[in-house]
């Protein structure tokens, strides 16, 4: 076994000394924000080709499957050869894709997955101006009228929201019971109509981070992840990335 993770660990180097783009940090220092998601959006095409950007995907996927060990390989020649971190892609290639091949219908998955190798950018719509850390305080609505969702609200710290694809989107469809129930989950594509992201500019000069403002969105029923109002179940129970 320690040979083989050798030898994989060898492949991961050989490949990292021939595909790492060359003077990448000085490249991005004060580089503009268009210059900096072209480059991620290029870096990530590559190193995604190469299957090392969804090693905790499932078996069939381009790259999935890899044992723990193998993910641990990965990461670690990463860091070690000072790659460029996929900060556009995270939320895409982790929360997004392993809540929705975890929880999602089979449509959601053919709709999605392959979207995000593609390079889909996702973000999340969690933590609102007074509902942070108290997630359960959130109070962005969403009423149901025929086969779509109306929602109405406000959500914080949505990293990367401004160049999002789709929002992984939490709302309370109901004020029965206790607060922590009556909370829904949503695939919101970002260029519906009324969503408005504002990005927060940072004492860095950076705008990691957005608002994001909901008004009148109208979001398809087909795109709830699990039951109305059973957005709890999803987030109490981890979508593990895969150990091979």
């Amino acid at each position: 076994m320690d040979q083989e993770l050798n030898g994989f660990r060898n492949e991961v180097r050989g490949w990292l000394a021939a595909n790492l783009p060359q003077g990448w940090r000085d490249r991005m220092v004060g580089a503009d924000s268009t210059t900096f998601v072209a480059f991620q959006r290029e870096w990530f095409a590559t190193i995604a080709a190469a299957g090392y950007a969804t090693p905790h995907w499932e078996k069939g996927w381009t790259g999935g499957g890899r044992s723990l060990a193998e993910q641990v390989v990965i990461f670690v020649e990463m860091a070690r050869a000072d790659a460029p971190r996929l900060l556009l892609h995270f939320i895409s290639l982790y929360h997004a894709a392993m809540t929705i091949s975890h929880w999602g219908t089979v449509e959601q998955k053919k709709q999605h997955l392959p979207a995000i190798l593609q390079g889909s950018v996702w973000c999340q719509g969690f933590s609102e101006p007074n509902a942070g850390s108290d997630l359960a305080s959130l109070r962005t609505q969403a009423v149901r009228r025929g086969d779509v969702y109306i929602v109405n609200g406000q959500k914080i710290w949505s990293t990367m929201g401004q160049y999002a694809d789709w929002c992984l989107l939490l709302v309370r469809t109901s004020n029965e019971g206790p607060k922590q129930s009556g909370i829904t989950y949503l695939l919101m594509d970002m260029k519906s109509k009324g969503v408005t992201p504002r990005p927060i500019k940072q004492i860095t000069g950076d705008e990691e981070f957005n608002e994001v403002f909901l008004e009148n969105v109208e979001v398809p029923v087909e795109n709830r992840l699990g039951g109305e109002g059973k957005a709890g179940r999803l987030l109490r129970r981890p979508c593990l990335p895969s150990a091979g």
